[in-house]
């Protein structure tokens, strides 16, 4: 890819706050015929753009209190029986 490509490619991906690797890698296969063996590569073109590559998802997980409270409830049985397991077993 040429100098004046690669502007293109960082303007296009100035475009967008969120993007998947996927829809990168398409755009520089069927418009300009480049397709790199490392996703590095990749990679390093959403860092020139300013975009972070890891950020994938638009909403943090751990942000859901709810979802929080009902794995920790979930895994205070497990701990629950991993303790008493360790107990029994001594």
């Amino acid at each position: 890819m040429n100098a004046e490509q690669r502007e293109e490619v960082l303007s296009w991906l100035q475009t967008k706050d969120c993007w998947e690797l996927g829809e990168l890698e398409y755009k520089l296969a069927f418009e300009y015929n480049v397709v790199y063996e490392s996703k590095q590569s990749y990679y390093d073109l959403f860092d020139a753009a300013s975009i972070s590559w890891k950020k994938t998802t638009k909403l943090n997980p751990k942000a859901d209190e709810n979802a929080v409270a009902v794995k920790k409830k979930r895994l205070k049985h497990c701990w629950q029986l991993t303790g008493s397991q360790s107990k029994q077993e001594n």
